[in-house]
């Protein structure tokens, strides 16, 4: 026999009663709004005690509410067979509370008289049936509640690691969150979109909103950044005997996501559209690669206005729906000089400087020399509302898509050119140029006296055994 609403509550109240030891999971879980009535006054006893340190019991609760509700204790003792089962009743009474709101939007929208009226009911609908704790509403009572419950809990909170170190030092990313990846055109900020993407999958169910990717396209990265081949010998599926193998390992640990990672064709999609199939098909993170070609809102003209309307439409995703949201956006390619490319900023996200106020975080990836490309990009996070901002140094395998720690000669040598890179006049350019020039010469030389110490000591061991 199915539960109702009324039975789940009495169900969660009388073993709050029964085990005050329920109390602390009851309030994690559950808002005011999950109650009516006289079990609508034990939840908020409760909540007000913890958050006074006052110790529950029936006795304490009773003395906060009033001896009226004695009989209703009594009897919610009595009916409630064990307390064991707290976390099945709190998941029946939240069911049957987001029940009852979805039939009252089914009213509202039977009795809607235009086409935006019904939309809007449809869009509160879809909040309520994906409803999170981030998004539900709470006293300042209720917050000092949960806060007292994670410190007695001593639990560390757990957080969406993106797999990059160095990023998840400094950006430490909740569900409901909404970051940015931005970076000039071909300097990698798809790759390590992707590579994030990946890592988060092992956990979480991941969808890759792609606007320019194909499918066979998009798997061929993600092969191609696992297992080391050459990205044009697995584009044309022309392998060594060594790649081969590799990417057939490369091949078994995406085949290990099963359905935890899932590319989705979004050419001509809107924020609505992405949002849409997020509620369907469940996604815990999603990508969209990239914002900028993301479908206008009908009548939409102006590019900038545009822009900003796409970034809020994805924060407000974000946010309503509890789900991680990682938006790839173009940046403007301000030349500077035939070698230079300027340090970007903020201010240089193209078509519209929303986007960065709607940000969590945005992650800025970028390469200082336009020609030649250097194997390393700088990792520049250039807002982050959890933490402070800061500026890495990062390996990229072009040929692989990857992204690696750094090495020192990385940080030394860029390290001096990014601190310069304002004030540089030509000579001194020119100088640096020549001193990385020289740097990677004499790495070149290094690697080949070793080749040839090694040879002459195998040379030298096959002569004594000779």
């Amino acid at each position: 026999m199915a539960i109702d609403w009324s039975q789940a509550q009495a169900a969660v109240i009388g073993s709050a009663l029964i085990d005050a030891r329920c109390v602390p999971e009851i309030l994690a879980e559950m808002r005011a709004e999950d109650f009516t009535g006289a079990f609508l006054r034990f939840y908020e006893a409760f909540r007000d005690l913890t958050a006074e340190q006052i110790p529950i019991d029936p006795v304490v609760v009773l003395s906060r509410i009033g001896k009226d509700y004695r009989e209703t204790a009594t009897e919610l003792m009595e009916i409630t067979p064990t307390a064991a089962n707290v976390g099945a009743y709190i998941r029946i009474c939240k069911e049957q509370a987001r029940l009852r709101l979805l039939k009252d939007a089914g009213t509202a929208l039977a009795e809607s008289n235009t086409l935006e009226e019904a939309r809007a009911v449809l869009q509160k609908a879809e909040g309520i049936a994906m409803e999170t704790r981030k998004s539900g509403r709470a006293s300042a009572m209720e917050l000092a509640a949960d806060w007292i419950n994670a410190i007695n809990a001593k639990e560390k909170p757990e957080f969406i690691t993106s797999g990059v170190g160095c990023l998840d030092q400094v950006i430490h990313t909740k569900p409901g969150n909404y970051h940015v990846i931005a970076g000039y055109t071909s300097h990698g900020k798809s790759a390590l979109a992707l590579q994030i993407a990946q890592h988060i999958a092992k956990t979480k169910k991941v969808g890759y909103f792609s606007f320019e990717l194909k499918n066979d396209e998009f798997r061929d990265r993600l092969i191609t950044m696992d297992s080391g081949a050459q990205q044009e010998h697995v584009q044309m599926h022309e392998l060594t005997e060594e790649e081969i193998t590799s990417t057939a390992r490369a091949a078994g640990e995406l085949f290990q996501l099963k359905d935890k990672l899932w590319y989705e064709p979004a050419a001509g999609f809107s924020t609505d559209d992405i949002r849409a199939a997020t509620l369907r098909f469940g996604y815990e993170v999603i990508f969209v690669d990239y914002l900028q070609n993301v479908a206008p809102p009908p009548g939409r003209y102006d590019r900038f206005q545009t822009v900003a309307e796409i970034s809020r439409g994805l924060q407000k995703l974000a946010y309503s729906l509890g789900v991680t949201v990682f938006a790839m956006s173009q940046l403007t390619d301000q030349l500077v000089d035939d070698d230079f490319l300027p340090v970007p900023t903020l201010s240089m996200l193209r078509e519209s400087r929303q986007i960065g106020m709607d940000a969590d975080a945005v992650i800025i990836v970028h390469a200082p020399l336009r020609k030649p490309m250097p194997a390393f990009r700088v990792l520049d996070i250039a807002k982050n509302r959890s933490g402070r901002t800061e500026r890495f140094f990062i390996n990229f395998d072009g040929a692989r898509q990857k992204f690696d720690a750094p090495t020192p000669l990385d940080y030394r040598l860029w390290g001096e050119v990014m601190h310069k890179r304002r004030m540089l006049n030509a000579e001194e350019r020119e100088s640096i140029k020549t001193i990385y020039e020289a740097e990677r010469t004499e790495s070149v030389k290094r690697g080949l006296e070793r080749e040839q110490h090694k040879r002459h000591k195998q040379e030298q061991s096959g002569e004594q055994t000779e």
